[in-house]
């Protein structure tokens, strides 16, 4: 009866996260993780943030956004370059706005003036190092010690439990 009822438990707390994630994705949440510094000290490289839509964004709010790069020699034309940065400022041209931004450890403005259509949402939370860890489990050295590890651990003691019963 206790393991029916830990299995219930185990079974209810997986079914509450995946109902967690299934709203935050459908509600157009996205999780990045800080790769530089030119945040800090608001965010640090290894931060893991969550970004919420918005309809406006206001000076001072700290937004993801997406751009493409001009190519140079070796670059792909199709990649897109994710920043986290503070609007500096706001402009709009015919109707539209247009967001100046800056990170908080550059000395100046970015040369890339934002449209509403590139901006991916304004950081919602942020979790200091978590992503670093996820950045670690993604890469394939990371997922051995992570997921195979005590998958072979839990194979081995099950053996030694089955034969011990034996």
């Amino acid at each position: 009866m206790k393991n029916f009822s830990q299995i219930l438990l185990f079974s209810f707390v997986l079914l509450i996260v995946f109902l967690v994630f299934y709203y935050c994705i459908s509600c157009g949440f996205r999780a990045f993780i800080i790769t530089s510094g030119s945040m800090q000290p608001a965010l640090k490289p290894g931060y893991l943030v969550i970004t919420k839509p918005q309809t406006r964004y206001y000076v001072g709010q700290i937004i993801v956004y997406h751009f493409k790069p001009k190519p140079f020699l070796n670059e792909q034309k199709d990649q897109l370059i994710i920043v986290s940065h503070r609007v500096h400022s706001l402009h709009a041209i015919q109707e539209e706005p247009i967001y100046i931004t800056k990170g908080d450890s550059n000395f100046q403005e970015d040369l890339n003036h934002v449209k509403q259509s590139q901006i991916i949402g304004k950081i919602w939370l942020s979790f200091p190092l978590v992503g670093f860890l996820l950045a670690w489990i993604y890469e394939r050295l990371g997922f051995y010690p992570l997921i195979v590890l005590p998958a072979f651990l839990i194979i081995i003691i099950q053996l030694l439990k089955s034969l011990k019963d034996s």
